[in-house]
């Protein structure tokens, strides 16, 4: 290979991948050498490295050599050596001279988060919390019509006193009447979920109680209410017992009707497998929208697209015909709403990006009329109201609000600052309301009325305390190896020099289409504070700038994430603020995969990678979680695309010889949907393979899930041990034990 890279397109995708790692040129200097070879022993005693065997298997004709494939049975060897690598973490980081400060101010900036939560409207009455004081946190409260108000009891403690369960913000529905509110519940981060009923007048749980709510992700966890408050939609896995293992707890899922005061044994099943034809056990329907009297709108997620279904509801609930399939897409649909028996859609069915369409479900034969054209504009959001049709669009990195008319006039609404719009939801008397939030500035809660030209504010949301004028949100254009330029945010104080020193924590996903909006952490002030860029990379198989450019990021063309991102970190460098070494790549669940394939791909330029709830080896699997992902990455059940998920995967991508960054994993012990080992046998491979001795540390949260940090009794500790550990690891004198200085 004569120590020239070669391309990551034909590393990743191009196969062979064998020896891509052998290269000097995948080495770092020296110095950097010297650096992770510092004595790590002084911090903490390191466990055991783990039994590693020659576990391999040939499939489609694939090799797949793994030597740490019973991390997956789970057990007591597995069990012990994790809790020993997470106590080596923590005893690591505790250790380290800055962290209680840091963890001190971090916690204080926490407190001035001002978010409390989406108010939720019903019957007349708003359902809301108070900001946070001190360390407790936000307090609910019920505004009644006449405006007088009244805090709530503790769901929680009403629920299961002196336990560690925590609510699903997601699954707090407010009945039309205003008068019950649906509650979830989770133990330990994400175990034991149940769906409970909340009476607003009495002030206790209903007696029922639904267990086993199919969680496959929040909005599995949502239900949709009747029209006339007397009971809810929801779906559940019907197969699942106890003993179901947690990664199929989201198959064969059931939309069910449940009817307040009855036994949740006799809800009756209305969608699903085994109900709809084409519908599998693998196919995840979600149910949340508007409590409408006539309409019954089903979302289907499947492998490798995305369905809506309707149906008529009669008086009772139950469904006047079959559920009808009226649209099909192959990536989400942006939104869909309502009005009489017309069905709003923002959907790339039939062209390249979202364009919004209509369908009268009344009529069975009736097809998808085109109201608003994709064209070069990236509509994101939608809602329809009593007197028109709002959609925001996403414009260079900020997001605008238009209302459409009925004739079919487009009218922007001026809002009083930019961000990005979401939340976004028709109010009862028409018009919307909506969160406008940005990088630098507390979420604001909007309402715009009939007709009118300008939003305002609502009240609902406190004001901002923090001075954040200190600091500066801008967006670069990082020009891609192909010509394309990748918008890259950066987020630093006004007066940073650009000298090429800063410390950059260089975050992306790039999958599903998910996008990268901007939100409000005054936490991250603590890391821009101490001199460092914190960067976002709006890379290509997200939908930052539309169906176009998640197409351009998936299946085969995966890599392009990958490459985006270190085609981002490399204009930073040629910007000048920073230089090759350091930067971290931050990636979380599936971005976990793409920026930890991107860090190792170049350890010369990413000096460390820290990876939450990372989805680490993509050639295991079998949860419908995992097939879900076939449109991204690829069918595993075929040769072609089991060798470009080894490709892909981080896991694989670790061999005998290779450098590495600094790696720092963070994960839940509950997480259903990238179970623990995952990361165990990563940081095994990392710690057993490396040429250059970089450290490989697991933190795990035992009470945590694929959110993290649900469940920690200080949440300031997991961003404390990020910040810390990145700090440390790039030279900052506070952070160095006297051994290292």
């Amino acid at each position: 290979m004569n120590g020239k890279p070669i391309s990551s397109r034909q590393n990743i995708q191009g196969l062979p991948v064998n020896d891509r790692f052998h290269t000097s040129a995948r080495r770092g200097p020296l110095r950097a050498l010297a650096l992770w070879l510092l004595p790590l022993a002084a911090l903490a005693v390191q466990p055991p490295a783990p039994r590693a065997t020659d576990f391999s298997e040939t499939i489609h004709g694939v090799e797949i050599r793994d030597p740490y494939r019973w991390m997956e049975q789970g057990g007591a060897e597995f069990d012990d050596w994790i809790r020993a690598e997470s106590a080596f973490t923590e005893a690591t980081l505790a250790a380290l001279p800055g962290r209680a400060a840091l963890q001190a101010e971090v916690g204080r900036l926490m407190r001035g988060d001002v978010d409390v939560g989406i108010p939720k409207r019903g019957g007349g009455r708003l359902l809301h919390h108070r900001p946070a004081v001190g360390d407790a946190p936000p307090r609910p409260y019920l505004r009644e019509a006449d405006g007088r108000e009244r805090d709530l009891p503790d769901l929680l403690q009403l629920h299961a006193k002196g336990t560690r369960h925590a609510l699903v913000p997601h699954a707090q529905v407010l009945s039309p009447t205003g008068r019950h509110l649906t509650v979830g519940i989770t133990r330990d981060g994400e175990a034991d979920p149940v769906l409970r009923v909340f009476d607003l007048d009495t002030g206790q749980y209903l007696p029922e109680i639904i267990q086993w709510p199919l969680w496959a992700d929040y909005r599995g966890f949502r239900p949709r209410w009747l029209a006339d408050g007397s009971g809810f939609f929801y779906v559940r896995n019907p197969q699942r017992t106890a003993a179901t293992p947690e990664v199929e707890r989201e198959w064969h899922g059931r939309v069910y009707l449940h009817r307040l005061g009855t036994l949740v044994a006799r809800d009756t099943a209305v969608f699903g497998e085994g109900i709809n034809a084409g519908v599998t056990d693998d196919d995840t329907p979600y149910v949340e929208g508007v409590a409408d009297p006539n309409w019954l709108i089903i979302t289907l997620r499947q492998p490798n697209g995305r369905q809506l279904w309707a149906a008529p509801i009669a008086r009772d609930g139950s469904l006047k015909k079959p559920m009808r399939k009226l649209l099909t897409s192959p990536t989400a649909f942006g939104g869909w709403g309502l009005r009489g028996n017309t069905l709003y859609a923002l959907t790339p069915q039939g062209a390249l990006d979202q364009r919004l369409v209509s369908v009268d479900m009344s009529k069975p034969t009736a097809g998808p009329l085109e109201m608003l054209p994709a064209g070069d504009n990236a509509w994101s959001g939608l809602a329809v109201a009593r007197d028109a049709v709002y959609v925001s669009r996403r414009e260079g990195g900020v997001m605008s609000l238009h209302r459409l008319g009925d004739h079919g006039a487009l009218h922007e609404i001026a809002l009083p600052q930019l961000g990005t719009v979401s939340q976004l939801r028709a109010l009862e008397g028409g018009g919307v309301e909506f969160v406008v939030d940005t990088w630098l500035t507390a979420p604001q809660w909007l309402s715009v009325a009939p007709g009118a030209d300008r939003a305002v504010d609502t009240g609902l949301m406190p004001p901002l305390n923090l001075d954040t004028s200190a600091y500066v949100a801008e967006r670069v254009l990082a020009p891609a190896r192909d010509g394309v330029e990748v918008p890259v945010t950066l987020l630093r104080r006004r007066d940073l020099p650009r000298n090429a020193q800063a410390p950059v924590i260089l975050h992306a996903y790039g999958c599903f289409g998910s996008t990268q909006d901007s939100y409000y952490d005054p936490a991250r002030l603590a890391w821009l504070d101490r001199g460092g860029i914190y960067a976002v990379a709006h890379v290509r198989g997200g939908g930052d700038l539309g169906t176009r450019w998640h197409l351009a990021g998936r299946d085969r063309n995966k890599p392009t994430a990958m490459e985006d991102i270190i085609d981002s970190a490399t204009h930073l460098v040629r910007l000048g603020w920073t230089r090759p070494g350091r930067i971290a790549g931050e990636g979380e669940s599936c971005g976990g995969l793409t920026v930890g394939r991107a860090a190792l791909e170049r350890p010369d330029l990413f000096g460390a990678a820290v990876l939450a709830v990372a989805q680490l080896d993509d050639t295991r699997g079998g949860d419908a979680a995992y097939r879900r992902s076939i449109f991204d990455f690829g069918d595993p059940d075929t040769p072609e695309g089991l060798r470009r998920i080894k490709a892909l995967s981080p896991y694989h991508a670790i061999l005998p010889g290779a450098a590495t960054p600094a790696l720092l994993l963070i994960n839940g012990a509950n997480d259903y949907t990238i179970p623990l080992w995952q990361a165990g046998k990563f940081i095994a491979r990392a710690r057993a393979n490396s040429a250059n001795g970089a450290p490989a540390l697991l933190r795990v949260n035992w009470s945590g899930g694929h959110g993290i940090h649900a469940g920690d009794d200080d949440p300031a500790a997991g961003l404390t041990d990020l910040y810390a550990f990145l700090l440390w690891r790039f030279g900052d004198a506070a952070f160095l034990p006297p051994s290292q200085q």
